[in-house]
């Protein structure tokens, strides 16, 4: 029995694979990446040619380097241009030259000055292969001392167009630079261009200098108000947690020696421990205990009237999402991406990888199933009363407080946590991701306001969710009330969200996300089309099938309807043996 009530959940989940949506793909041209592919990897290797070139020069204390100061020294007589026209500009420029020389004449007999020469990326084997993310040694950079400045270590990049982030191959080239710690970013860009210039040839560097990013340092971060709000919280919340563990053992290990106690005596000192006010502070208390929810999160012992089917789906799901990401994640720091692209695109092992994006609906059928299924016993219980406020409140509130503070923790404490060249951007990127629209993330419209809402950008779930949460009572009741009505709609709302995804497909021409990932990994894509552009919401209503609500509900009301289907015939659910059997629709789907 147990066997088919999960042959007829799967059935359904296979189905609603087959409508699920796709990842949009953004095919901005841009002109100016007109390259011969070939070219461009050749020039990649040109450019590290020449700052390894320059590297044994800084190393050997080469004649060539009064030239860069006295050319240096030219720019900032003439530092009248838009770039440089701003007086802190010049006058940074200034202190980075001093403090430059400076580290050339050490480098005679200074060791800070040797680990600021060491720490700069080298070229190394494989860029044919991709391999243009020359990091060099951050640490050591940081780490140098000299007598009136530090290391700085920052990342210039180089290339045709400016993309730090991407996955597969990257279209700009880049490499770990270690300045003093007394110049600006402008400032090294100016070195940086002067340095990039052949004087026996007289021509500068193809590709041109694009950036100069130069992260700040964990030590060196600025205390901010969302940091000092999210260390009283923090406090507060591993206060209760202390106070809630030692009453949870104070409970559990110190109960009173009632064996010599005369019975009215004990039945006193019971009431008094357990009136009114106390029991709900201990309660309150023991809600914050580690032991009791450590208990609860680790118990192998389902609850009363669980689905033990559906603790299967969710574990095959949940490492499916994790697989998916961290492939997804790996793929935008990996030093081969042509070969790997290769391997990936002649390998179909990797298809589940590459469509590991279907794994979200899982969840939207588990959340109607079990909306549907759960709420039908209440409303039979209730006799078909239902309190729909309440039925909201008590969503929100079991969602909001650990979500806002998760929020909270990313826009401050998270930067605290680590350090490294990539570390301050990633931390900043939730700062500013979330600095103006986090209150979207709590009110649960997030995926619609504003066109493109990067603040926790993987929570657009949870607003999906909790506006099919919304809708979920009235369906509910005309169940309950007027089934054939609610069964009708259940079914017209399904074909309208397939409908409508699948007039978005063809209309924008969306291909399959493992088409997308393809591409990626081919050196002509990345050339021709960016993946950075602006999020209209023209954009966003003509080709967004991946995070709009609209395309997203027929796989939840295939999931009200299952669980209404299990609550009717109370899991006892007959199935012929054929539809057991895998089919070739459900081979490849997952498969691509």
């Amino acid at each position: 029995m147990k066997m088919r009530l999960g042959c007829i959940i799967g059935l359904l989940f296979f189905f609603c694979y087959e409508t699920s949506s796709y990842q949009p793909v953004d095919y901005s041209y841009n002109g100016k990446a007109m390259y011969n592919g070939e070219t461009f990897r050749y020039n990649h290797i040109e450019n590290y040619d020449r700052l390894t070139n320059f590297l044994q020069r800084l190393n050997r204390r080469n004649e060539d380097f009064p030239d860069i100061l006295e050319a240096l020294s030219k720019s900032i007589e003439s530092s009248n241009n838009d770039e440089f026209e701003r007086t802190d500009d010049v006058s940074n420029l200034k202190t980075c030259r001093l403090q430059w020389s400076k580290f050339l004449r050490d480098l005679q007999h200074q060791p800070y000055a040797w680990q600021m020469a060491d720490s700069w990326g080298r070229k190394e084997s494989g860029i044919l292969d991709g391999n243009v993310r020359l990091y060099g040694n951050y640490y050591e950079c940081i780490q140098a001392k000299g007598s009136t400045f530090d290391g700085k270590w920052c990342q210039a990049f180089l290339g045709y167009r400016y993309e730090p982030d991407v996955i597969g191959i990257p279209i700009d080239a880049s490499v770990g630079v270690c300045f003093p710690s007394g110049c600006s970013e402008s400032s090294i860009t100016r070195i940086l261009r002067e340095i990039l210039i052949d004087r026996r040839r007289n021509e500068t560097y193809i590709p041109p200098l694009l950036k100069v990013n130069c992260p700040v340092s964990t030590e060196k971060q600025a205390w901010t108000s969302a940091d000092t709000v999210g260390v009283v919280i923090s406090a507060i919340l591993l206060a209760l947690n202390f106070i809630g563990t030692c009453v949870d053992l104070v409970k559990r290990y110190m109960k009173p020696n009632v064996g010599n106690v005369p019975e009215s005596v004990n039945n006193d000192n019971q009431n008094s421990c357990t009136s009114k006010h106390p029991r709900l502070l201990e309660r309150i208390a023991l809600c914050f205990s580690i032991i009791s929810n450590g208990e609860k999160i680790l118990s192998m012992k389902p609850p009363r009237g669980a689905l033990k089917n559906l603790d299967g789906i969710r574990f095959l799901s949940t490492t499916w999402i994790i697989l998916g990401h961290v492939f997804m994640f790996a793929m935008y720091q990996i030093d081969n991406p042509v070969s790997t692209g290769r391997y990936l695109k002649s390998k179909a092992d990797f298809m589940p990888i590459f469509n590991f994006t279907f794994s979200v609906d899982t969840f939207f059928l588990l959340g109607g199933l079990l909306v549907c299924y759960l709420g039908m016993k209440q409303l039979v219980k209730s006799k078909g009363r239902m309190n729909i406020p309440l039925m909201y409140l008590h969503r929100y509130i079991r969602l909001t407080p650990v979500y806002a503070y998760l929020i909270l923790f990313s826009v401050g404490l998270y930067k605290w946590m680590a350090s490294g060249p990539q570390w301050y951007g990633n931390a900043m990127s939730y700062y500013n991701n979330c600095k103006t629209y986090w209150w979207t993330n709590l009110i649960y419209i997030n995926e619609l306001y504003p066109a493109s809402n990067p603040c926790f950008g993987w929570c657009w779930y949870l607003a999906v969710d909790m506006q099919f949460y919304l809708l979920s009572p009235f369906i509910l009741l005309l169940l309950f009330w007027w089934r054939r009505v609610g069964i009708t709609l259940m079914f017209l709302l399904t074909l309208a969200s397939m409908s409508v995804c699948s007039a978005l497909s063809s209309e924008g021409a969306i291909q399959p996300t493992v088409i997308y990932h393809a591409q990626q990994f081919s050196i002509y894509y990345r050339f021709y089309f960016s993946t950075k552009s602006e999020v209209t919401y023209e954009y966003k209503f003509k080709y967004d099938i991946y995070y709009m609500p609209w395309v997203r509900l027929h796989v939840y009301m295939i999931g009200m309807i299952t669980g209404y289907i299990l609550f009717v015939t109370k899991g006892k659910l007959k199935m012929p043996k054929v539809s057991l059997k895998p089919n070739v629709t459900q081979v490849t789907t997952v498969f691509g």
